[in-house]
């Protein structure tokens, strides 16, 4: 069965002759991979002298999982950054702006941050690239008494990406809501393009019944989303933040 990266080989592209030298890679990211800290990293490449052909590939930030105060659920997870690339012939000698998005921290309220888009650019090389791909949605919490088994379906993002020749949609999270938390659960999707599937929290009931927590294990780097936080009569609590974004570029 064939995978989306042997229907766009490298090998070739656009009628671009890839000269026989190995490939080549930069990693743009911030290294606070799996904490809150993750403010995106921004940097200015400038095309190495013999380099003719690059593809750059950029993921938004995940976004941040909503917080949660006396007794609320999640009714949504923090969603997935979007993905896009763009390959294309380059100059030795010309630059691009090169940033991968942060991802946001920390709130209290029942909507959570947005992740921050990645994105490379330069208008005025000889061959142009402005490509972009959208942070990921932040998670919703809401009480769980007023919509006891409620469900949130999770949805592609609009208006995710631009200037790429290939590009994946990030999803927002999802979740089911019911009375004191039997069955319910939220779905908080990986990064775009990855692999790996989502995650999915459990029944909270009895548990976190006089306390707050949030789902376990952190978001997935890069750009996956954060989980939404639960509160049973207890105080305000964050939700989980979503991890940052990565742009890689891939030169011959």
């Amino acid at each position: 069965m064939a995978t989306i990266t042997s229907l766009f080989p490298d090998t070739t592209f656009n009628n671009i002759t890839i000269p026989s030298n190995t490939f080549a890679q930069l990693y743009v990211f911030n290294t606070s991979t799996d904490n809150v800290t993750n403010g995106g990293r921004c940097c200015l490449w400038t095309v190495p002298a013999g380099v003719c052909w690059a593809k750059f590939e950029v993921w938004g930030g995940g976004g941040d999982g909503g917080g949660a105060c006396c007794c609320q659920q999640p009714s949504q997870g923090g969603g997935s950054g979007s993905y896009a690339r763009r390959t294309t012939r380059v100059v030795a000698g010309q630059t691009y702006t090169i940033c991968a998005g942060g991802s946001g921290c920390c709130s209290q309220n029942s909507s959570g941050t947005s992740g921050f888009p990645s994105y490379v650019c330069n208008a005025t090389a000889t061959y142009p690239v402005a490509l972009c791909a959208s942070g990921g949605k932040g998670g919703e919490s809401c009480c769980f008494a007023a919509i006891s088994g409620y469900f949130h379906c999770s949805t592609v993002i609009c208006g995710c990406t631009c200037g790429g020749d290939f590009s994946l949609c990030g999803l927002t999270g999802s979740a089911h809501m019911s009375w004191c938390g039997y069955d319910s659960w939220q779905y908080v999707p990986q990064g775009t393009y990855v692999g790996g599937g989502a995650r999915t929290g459990s029944t909270h009931c009895g548990e976190y019944w006089m306390g707050c927590a949030i789902m376990g294990n952190g978001n997935i780097w890069p750009g996956g989303g954060g989980g939404t936080a639960i509160s049973y009569q207890g105080g305000c609590c964050w939700g989980g933040w979503g991890a940052g974004g990565l742009v890689v570029v891939t030169y011959k």
